[in-house]
């Protein structure tokens, strides 16, 4: 056998070898990025969820504090400070900064920070500490309206 026929005979089992297996590195190549951008867009599809649940258990909390506080929702034997008043009071309290700080864990800073504002506020509405000349919904509308915008762009504008 010449050298010639040693060349031709190797390079017709290396040459096709070495084709087939940098063709399976590329499509395993493509099949990890494939499934590394899959992984990707599930774990910010699970944290878009968890951040909406958190905004929704936030605002429920929230509301529940107003409808305490509501003027219009308080009957003539609840306008008296009773113990009894203030235990729902400071267990309203507790929840609503409890989900506050629930919402701090997924939340970024605009959103924690437009939480922090209604929550104080809402605190200062809940124990009759408004602003001369306002009344709660007056004083609460700015934070509200701060925290919805800063929610909605949390959740929708990264797209």
């Amino acid at each position: 056998m010449s050298w010639g026929e040693v060349v031709l005979a190797a390079s017709t089992v290396v040459v096709p070898g070495a084709i087939g297996a940098g063709a399976t590195l590329a499509v395993q190549r493509l099949a990890n990025r494939a499934q590394s951008a899959h992984s990707r867009a599930n774990r910010r599809m699970q944290k878009q969820a968890e951040l909406r649940e958190a905004i929704h258990e936030f605002l429920d909390a929230v509301q529940e504090a107003e409808s305490f506080a509501d003027p219009a929702s308080v009957t003539g034997s609840d306008r008296a400070d009773s113990a009894a008043r203030r235990s729902v009071r400071n267990t309203l309290l507790h929840r609503m900064w409890f989900r506050k700080r629930a919402l701090e864990v997924v939340a970024g800073d605009e959103l924690e920070m437009a939480a922090e504002t209604l929550t104080v506020t809402m605190r200062d509405v809940m124990f009759g500490n408004l602003p001369e000349g306002q009344d709660m919904w007056e004083c609460l509308d700015g934070p509200r309206t701060a925290f919805l915008r800063s929610a909605h762009a949390a959740l929708y504008d990264e797209d």
